[in-house]
C-alpha cells in the first residue's frame, strides 16, 4: 500500500514541478520574445513560449486529477510526456540540420552559427519527460487506453443463451 502510494506521490511531484518548470519557462520566452529582456538559453520566441505552457498545462491538469485521484489525470500526464519528447525530437532535428549546415556543408548563413545558436528550452526540458517516460513505461500501456476488443465484455455461453 505504501509503495502504490509513494509511486502516485511521486507522479504527483514529478507533474507539478515539470509542469511549473514549462509554464515558467514559457512566460519567460514570451517576455524575451517581447524584447523586454534577454536570458541565456532562452531565445526570444512567441509561438516556441506557447507551445512550453501548453505542454506545462498539460502536465499541470494532470496534477490536479490525479490529487484528486481521478485516474484521468495519469493520461495527461503520459500526454505531456509525449509532448514533451515530440518537441524535444523535433528541436533536436532542427539543431542537426544546423549543424550539418555549419560544419559539412559549410553554408555561410551558417558561418557563425555555434550550437548554443540553437541549445531551446524544448530541448532541455524534454530531459524531464524522456526520465519520466523511462521511469514508468511499463505503466503506460495502450491496452488499458484502448481496449482491443472495442470495450465490449467478454460474452460467456450463459449471456448468449439468456439473449436467444
Amino acid at each position: 500500500m505504501t509503495e502504490c502510494y509513494d509511486a502516485g506521490k511521486e507522479k504527483l511531484t514529478f507533474a507539478l514541478v515539470t509542469g511549473s518548470l514549462y509554464i515558467v519557462t514559457g512566460i519567460l520566452q514570451a517576455l524575451t520574445g517581447a524584447g523586454l529582456f534577454s536570458l541565456p538559453l532562452l531565445p526570444g520566441s512567441i509561438m516556441g513560449a506557447f507551445v512550453l505552457i501548453v505542454i506545462g498545462s498539460v502536465f499541470i491538469f494532470g496534477h490536479r486529477e490525479l490529487a484528486e485521484s481521478n485516474p484521468e489525470g495519469q493520461a495527461f500526464i503520459v500526454v505531456g510526456i509525449l509532448l514533451s519528447i515530440i518537441f524535444g525530437i523535433l528541436y533536436l532535428l532542427v539543431l542537426s540540420a544546423d549543424m550539418l549546415s555549419a560544419y559539412v556543408l559549410e553554408s555561410d548563413d551558417f558561418s557563425d552559427w555555434t550550437i548554443m545558436d540553437d541549445l531551446r528550452p524544448e530541448l532541455y526540458l524534454s530531459l524531464l519527460a524522456v526520465w519520466g517516460y523511462l521511469k514508468w513505461k511499463d505503466e503506460f500501456s495502450m491496452e488499458e487506453a484502448i481496449p482491443l476488443d472495442g470495450g465490449k465484455k467478454p460474452s460467456s455461453p450463459e449471456t448468449e443463451e439468456e439473449s436467444s
